[in-house]
């Protein structure tokens, strides 16, 4: 009987190991792969600031003009794969800030921080911006340890207006002064300031009889 037991236990032995061996081999496999997508991740970080400086040097030296592209972005329509505001994105991290530093931060954040020490009305460069922060609306700002939409939020913030847009706003003042006025001479009227084309107009209601008495005088 303990002959026919031995036999018996023989094959669930072996399944046993068979199952313990393609675990093994399973987990194994999956370490391998771990392995790969770490280097290959490491490999990723650190080719975007490469990528810019390559990108920077054929664009300030024409290179693609040697290629008989007449245009960057023709060259990288054509050839590289890269579309055209990744590939500036990529430029601007590599001009902006040292390969330490833009490794350090990863690509989003560095084009952020590129970006504002870009808008910002202060003498500063993206590198000095880690160093010191930025005074923003009186308050001083670490901007090293902003994310990505946070600092681009601040750049929205401190990003000079364009002449055209101060024009604008203060037209809009000069416009809402004069509403005041109509509303004050005639507190039916309604006075409606907006934007149309680029300038500031006024939609003035007034009764036919009050307008009578304006051109009156």
């Amino acid at each position: 009987m303990a002959s026919k037991k031995s036999k018996a236990a023989a094959p669930i032995g072996a399944l046993l190991k068979t199952g313990q061996t393609t675990t093994t081999a399973a987990a194994k496999r999956c370490e391998e792969l771990l392995a790969l997508i770490e280097r290959r991740t490491a490999t990723i970080a650190e080719s975007f600031y490469d990528i810019g400086e390559a990108l920077r040097e054929i664009h300030h030296k024409a290179l693609h003009a040697a290629l008989g592209f007449k245009s960057f972005e023709a060259m990288l329509e054509r050839r590289s794969g890269i579309g055209r505001s990744q590939a500036y994105k990529l430029m601007a991290i590599a001009r902006s800030l040292p390969r330490s530093r833009a490794l350090a931060m990863g690509t989003e954040r560095a084009y952020a921080l590129a970006a504002l020490a870009h808008a910002s009305a202060q003498p500063d460069t993206a590198a000095s911006l880690l160093d010191t922060g930025l005074s923003v609306g009186g308050r001083q700002v670490d901007v090293s340890q902003l994310s990505a939409r946070q600092l681009h939020s601040i750049t929205r913030e401190v990003r000079p207006r364009s002449s055209a847009s101060v024009a604008l706003a203060e037209a809009k003042r000069e416009a809402d002064a004069l509403a005041r006025l109509v509303k004050k001479r005639d507190r039916q009227a309604t006075v409606q300031v907006r934007r149309s084309g680029g300038r500031m107009v006024a939609v003035v209601t007034i009764e036919l009889a009050a307008l009578r008495a304006w051109a009156r005088g």
